[in-house]
């Protein structure tokens, strides 16, 4: 894989896990990392080994893109940018 296929696929990756944040936004709550994890694997979505999703995957993933996980996602797309500075 180059690195412009990995950095489209972690691209591809976040907006996945953006749309799930955004869709439990009306109930007023995110979902957790197993939920998250268990669309990704539905949705056929792979890590960047060809893996599956597992809770601390997601996690790790979050924390390498520079999220402070799920609720810093739920926060930038509230308008409240969360984004850990590196």
């Amino acid at each position: 894989m180059t690195r412009n296929e990995i950095r489209e696929q972690r691209k591809n990756t976040l907006r996945a896990i953006q749309g799930l944040v955004s869709t439990y936004g009306w109930l007023s709550s995110i979902p957790s990392y197993k939920r998250v994890a268990a669309e990704l694997n539905h949705d056929n979505i792979k890590t960047i080994w060809g893996n599956d999703w597992t809770t601390k995957r997601v996690c790790r993933f979050l924390q390498r893109m520079g999220y402070s996980g799920l609720h810093g996602i739920n926060e930038e797309l509230q308008g409240r940018p969360r984004k850990v500075l590196k």
